[in-house]
C-alpha cells in the first residue's frame, strides 16, 4: 500500500479521482466530511456513498 494513502484527506482524494475519471456519481460523507465543514470528529475515516442506476424493472 501506498504510505501517503493512509491519511484519510489524500485517500479520499485519490478515491474520488479515480470516480471522477470514470464519470460515478458519489459523495463523500463521515469524519471527513463533517471537518471540511468545521465540525470535528474523534474518527478520521472518510465514507462514499455511490449512485447505482436502478435497473428494475427490466
Amino acid at each position: 500500500m501506498n504510505p501517503a494513502l493512509a491519511d484519510p484527506a489524500v485517500a479520499a482524494a485519490w478515491l474520488a479521482d479515480r470516480f471522477e475519471e470514470d464519470g460515478i456519481d458519489y459523495a463523500i460523507g463521515g469524519a471527513l466530511a463533517l471537518g471540511a465543514h468545521g465540525i470535528p470528529r474523534m474518527t478520521g475515516d472518510a465514507d462514499f456513498a455511490v449512485y447505482v442506476a436502478s435497473t428494475w424493472p427490466a
